[in-house]
């Protein structure tokens, strides 16, 4: 890992929702921690947000999320019954484009809800597909669909209308696919080294001037430190077969694809009752650590429980496991967060448990402040049809 780095880190789908965020009023808080924003020697910026965030202080801005439409229902037919969904792309007319993996097609639902069209179908000409997979905006409105049994990209525009088709070398089937503003499609793709292993990267393509896609580079992603032992059960089994499995609930240093060819570095465990998120360039420096500090959430024992559960089956067969398994190696708290995404305004979205056992987001503005309060913004929990 780069050294500067080193130094800071020591559900079928059944319904679709579209979300939007309002704001609702309180009354104001006083008297709470501030932010700090300092520029460390090599450069970088560091902000060091406390446990309150940027609504405790101005509750007037606080957002929530609420139901705008649903798509999609468990049972009968019709275009809203979808066999698996695979993704879903927001194209720049406000509609959304829906992957159903089963069925090889592409369905397209306006702000309602109510269903637009079809897009593709199963086959292996022209705007067909024999195995979809990731979709996603591209320049000037476009929405890009990747075949990855043909290896090939489809173009469409919004109304629909195939305008492209691209021959694609990248090797991992699925995964982050992203085109920046200046012009780069991002992939995520893995290359076998002389070592004989599988190692990850990002290729970097762009469109020349007789409108091919071709690979311009490649970014590696900055090293990661090992696991810690302490983290990790090993499984062994007879004639030198093994298993290694990380504990549940761990505090885990994790990398993110960035939005710009940089990298997000998340580390749980860079401080007690803290954590750090650090934005990194494609050479791996250090641009901006993102601290925040946090009110440790309780695991319940049930739930302790269940997780020591899913590594005791695991146990079959064993004629070593190491550490012996007990409730006592599962944490008692959940870790601060689960993974990241990005948003196109830069504003940054963490998953996190809450108190009352659901999911939430903390979230951060593109400078590196954290808005949500310990109640964080919880997710809309889906039960009907």
């Amino acid at each position: 890992m780069n050294d500067r780095v080193r130094r800071r880190c020591g559900r079928a789908l059944t319904a679709l929702l579209a979300g939007t965020l309002a704001a609702c009023g309180d009354t104001p808080a006083t008297d709470l921690p501030a932010i700090a924003v300092d520029t460390l020697p090599d450069g970088s910026i560091l902000v060091t947000n406390p446990a309150e965030g940027v609504w405790d202080r101005h509750p007037d801005r606080r957002w929530r999320l609420v139901e705008a439409v649903r798509i999609g229902r468990r049972d009968g037919g019709g275009p809203d019954a979808f066999g698996q969904v695979g993704a879903v792309v927001e194209d720049a007319l406000g509609r959304m484009w829906v992957v159903d993996a089963q069925e090889n097609e592409v369905r397209v639902f306006d702000r309602t809800g109510a269903f637009v069209r079809s897009v593709g179908r199963e086959g292996e000409g022209p705007g067909e597909f024999k195995r979809i997979g990731p979709a996603f905006p591209g320049p000037d409105g476009q929405i890009w669909i990747e075949d990855i049994e043909l290896a090939r990209f489809e173009v469409f525009d919004t109304a629909g209308i195939r305008i492209a088709g691209h021959r694609s070398t990248i090797r991992l089937r699925g995964g982050w696919r992203h085109w920046t503003a200046d012009g780069r499609l991002l992939a995520a793709d893995v290359e076998t080294r002389p070592d004989g292993e599988d190692h990850p990267l990002i290729r970097i393509h762009r469109i020349d001037d007789q409108g091919v896609l071709e690979v311009v580079g490649v970014a590696e992603p900055p090293g990661m430190p090992e696991p810690d032992p302490s983290q990790v059960v090993a499984f062994e089994y007879p004639e030198g077969g093994g298993i290694e499995q990380a504990l549940p609930f761990t505090p885990m240093t994790g990398l993110a694809n960035g939005r710009a060819g940089d990298w997000w570095l998340l580390c749980a465990s860079c401080g007690r009752n803290s954590y750090d998120l650090i934005r990194l360039n494609a050479d791996g420096d250090t641009l901006l650590t993102i601290r925040r500090r946090y009110d440790p959430v309780v695991i319940p024992e049930d739930v302790r429980r269940d997780a020591l559960s899913s590594l005791e089956r695991y146990e079959e067969g064993a004629i070593r496991v190491n550490p012996r398994l007990s409730l006592d190696l599962i944490p008692g708290e959940y870790p601060p967060f689960g993974g990241m995404m990005a948003a196109s305004d830069g504003v940054l979205w963490l998953q996190a448990a809450t108190a009352n056992g659901r999911t939430g987001f903390d979230v951060f503005s593109a400078d590196g402040q954290s808005l949500t309060d310990s109640h964080l913004i919880e997710v809309i929990e889906v039960t009907g049809t």
